[in-house]
């Protein structure tokens, strides 16, 4: 009974509890509405839309100084208002076109404000607005003047007005909303137009005279080269309207995402001034290839572009026609680069100068952006600077400087290793120099190393110079000059080597001077067959002289000289040859060279060899017989035959030789020769005296084979073809004065190349 009384009065208790918390909700909802209903009584009576939407378009008219028309005012909710068909009329244009027009002007705001006659709108979103930006032929924008004043509490845009019942009221309106907008500018003074669609801004606690923070994102098109470019952009920053004077307009702190390619390109500004900009840009460049911004530019397959972060301060004037860049640098994982430009872009074409103050850049890296530069292999660290310009949009070259550390690199035929280098080009490369030290150079079958010295290449004039003021050449020392007129000019081209070297083999003159040539001007091809007759020897020289240094002459001095036939110290040379042509049809010309304290080689095996030299060892060969016959006994004269001094003067036309001079003197034999070599038509005609010393007698040798010394000698004449040599003797008594006249007929001069293997002067 007890637990039934208890449980009875516990459910009467409960049932009670409910009832009381329904009828106190009811209550609360009730003393809501009725809450509700006061304040939109009071809104209706004191703030009715019309009073608002007047107010807002009065209040825009003495902003803006435009007239400000307004098409329906509704209200929609309880703190929302709508005023639809907003235009703002441009009065001062003489078309009197819109400023603005707007679909519909959304304002939401609070209602216990109300009770303290203010009007907090939290935010006005303007729905479909159509913004036009003029500039008219005299350079003045359509921008209205503003006039308001600054505010300490920051709230955002302020204003006040009175009721038709006298009632002052203020409002307060904190965000301006932008959605889905249309921004267009047009500048009738140079004809150009862009527009920004799609846009969406919101301004927090807008203040027409103060920075205001904001975020927008609109699709901005326009046409590029013929092409209508499209990008998306979403940013955020803070700008002062400054009253709409567009002088005094500023950005600061912006921060955007340009979607253009297939990551966004990031942007950090901050400007200034609308009529002639002061800027300071950041630009984060994504990856790309050449596909990827092929609708900015055609690139022909030659470029990419690495991660790169680009800052620039400068200044715009006249509608950005004139750019003044004052300071330019640009960043990635390979490049370091500072610049200072002014650059102007006049109806699309670009001029202007860059001067590049600082540039580190990885060599290795730079063919991932730049194809062409791939066959290079270019390795090593650079640091550049120079003036550049742009001349109708084409990027030339005033003055190029790079400095490299331990570059490596293959260009045309020269291949280069571990290398410091100074290089200038200027004149958009048609002048180059380039200071070397250290490094290894190979160039066609010559290597050089441990290297000092420069080269200087006129592209415009044709002309190329290099001069290696130490060096090892083929593992000698070695100083060389080459200068080259014409370079590109076969017909015209002019070679003048100067070359001291610690050792020579004659055909290395040759092959050095073509393998520099060849670098400069490749793809010279061997059009000729080997030949195997008995003068093999000549008619291969003749095939294999160079057709790329029609004109070449010169200066040789070899501390030692070498070949298969002689050798010897202290070899100079000078020659100078018109027409050096393959087949020696037209060549022309002269050379002088001294030999001294040499050796001849195994003359009988020489001369039984080879057709050719076997003319000029005739003297040798009769000898050899007369040794065998018992006359007298030569020794070694046949095997190694030295000599103190050789001497040479020759003089070319068409291919023929004149001999002007020869003469050979040493401790067992002296020589003289005189007459002419027709290398063309493989003829000859020579007058050959020759004087044997220290030979050993075995009985009296006739007059026909002894001068008037009595000193064993032979006088002859060789002539005809040099495959069939025919020979006549002549008496020998007078060999004796004419090896003295040879010796004394002149003294060759050789200062040039004296000069530049002691004293060389840049």
């Amino acid at each position: 009974m007890t637990a039934r009384r208890i449980g009875h009065g516990l459910f009467r208790a409960l049932k009670f509890s409910a009832k009381n918390i329904i009828r106190t909700i009811f209550l609360m909802v009730s003393l809501c509405f009725l809450i509700g209903a006061a304040s939109w009584f009071l809104t209706i009576h004191y703030v009715n839309a019309n009073n608002i939407g007047g107010q807002i378009a009065k209040q825009l008219e003495r902003y803006l100084g435009r007239d400000v028309y307004i098409s329906r005012i509704k209200f929609v909710l309880p703190t929302t208002f709508i005023l639809e068909d907003l235009k703002i009329v441009d009065n001062n244009a003489p078309d009197y076109r819109e400023l603005a027009s707007i679909k519909s002007v959304v304002l939401h705001f609070e209602l216990m404000p109300l009770l303290e006659h203010k009007v907090f709108i939290k935010e006005v979103l303007f729905e479909n607005a159509v913004i036009n930006i003029t500039r008219a032929r005299n350079g003045t924008f359509n921008l209205p003047e503003l006039k308001t004043k600054k505010h300490n509490d920051s709230k955002g845009t302020e204003f006040s007005f009175t009721t038709k019942e006298g009632t002052p009221w203020q409002v307060i309106i904190k965000d301006w909303v932008l959605q889905n907008g249309t921004f267009s500018f047009r500048d009738f003074a140079h004809k150009k137009s862009h527009s920004l669609n799609g846009l969406n801004l919101r301004f927090y606690n807008l203040e027409f005279n103060e920075y205001t923070r904001f975020d927008l994102n609109f699709i901005f098109r326009n046409r590029f080269k013929h092409k209508v470019i499209e990008a998306e952009t979403f940013a955020k920053g803070e700008v002062n309207f400054a009253n709409f004077k567009p002088q005094n307009i500023s950005i600061k702190n912006l921060e955007a995402e340009l979607y253009a390619l297939k990551s966004p390109v990031k942007i950090n500004l901050n400007a200034n001034n609308l009529i002639n900009p002061e800027v300071d840009l950041k630009v984060e460049f994504p990856k790309a290839t050449e596909n990827d911004i092929a609708f900015l530019f055609d690139l022909k397959d030659k470029y990419s572009v690495p991660y790169t972060e680009l800052s620039l301060t400068g200044s715009a004037k006249d509608n950005f026609s004139q750019i003044d860049v004052s300071s330019l640098i640009l960043k990635n994982q390979d490049v370091d680069l500072s610049a200072k430009a002014g650059l102007t872009i006049t109806s699309g074409t670009l001029n202007g100068d860059i001067t590049l103050s600082k540039a580190k850049i990885d060599s290795s890296k730079i063919a991932n952006y730049y194809k062409p530069l791939k066959p290079f292999a270019l390795v090593g660290n650079l640091d550049a600077g120079g003036k550049f310009y742009f001349e109708e949009s084409v990027f030339k070259t005033k003055k190029l400087n790079i400095k490299t550390n331990s570059l490596s690199s293959k260009i045309f035929n020269f291949t280069v290793q571990n290398a410091n280098i100074a290089f200038e080009a200027t004149e958009n490369f048609n002048n180059m120099s380039a200071v070397v030290k250290d490094g290894t150079f190979l160039v066609g079958r010559q290597k050089i190393n441990s290297i000092k010295g420069n080269t200087v290449l006129d592209y415009k004039k044709q002309d190329f110079y290099a001069i290696i003021e130490s060096g090892l050449l083929n593992g000698k020392e070695t100083k060389m000059s080459v200068a080259i007129a014409k370079v590109r000019n076969e017909n015209k081209r002019k070679v003048k080597m100067l070359l001291s070297t610690e050792e020579l083999n004659p055909i290395e003159i040759f092959d050095i001077t073509q393998d520099f040539v060849d670098a400069l001007v490749p793809n010279h091809q061997k059009d000729w067959q080997e030949d195997t007759s008995d003068l093999a020897w000549l008619r291969n020289f003749r095939s294999a002289l160079p057709k790329f240094m029609i004109n070449f002459k010169g200066a040789v001095y070899a501390k030692k000289f070498t070949s298969p036939v002689l050798s010897g110290q202290d070899f100079y040379a000078k020659f100078n040859f018109v027409n050096l042509l393959p087949q020696m049809k037209w060549l022309g010309g002269s050379i002088d060279a001294t030999l001294s304290n040499g050796i001849i080689y195994k003359l009988q095996e020489a001369a039984d060899n080879q057709k050719v030299l076997g003319v000029a060892y005739q003297p040798f060969v009769i000898m050899n017989r007369m040794e065998r016959a018992g006359s007298f006994k030569m020794g070694k004269i046949l095997k190694d035959t030295p000599f103190e001094i050789m001497s040479a003067s020759a003089t070319f036309k068409d291919g023929d030789m004149l001999v002007n001079n020869f003469y050979v003197d040493g401790p067992v034999i002296s020589a003289a020769i005189g007459g002419n070599v027709d290398w063309v038509k493989e003829h000859f005609n020579l007058d050959i005296v020759t004087m044997f010393k220290n030979t050993s007698r075995r009985g009296a040798l006739s007059e026909n084979l002894t001068d008037e010394s009595g000193a064993p000698a032979l006088a002859f004449v060789t002539y005809g073809s040099m495959s069939k040599p025919k020979l006549e003797m002549k008496s020998p008594k007078k060999v004796g004065k004419q090896i003295q006249a040879a010796r004394e007929k002149e003294v060759l001069e050789f200062n040039e190349i004296k000069k530049f293997k002691q004293n060389y002067k840049e």
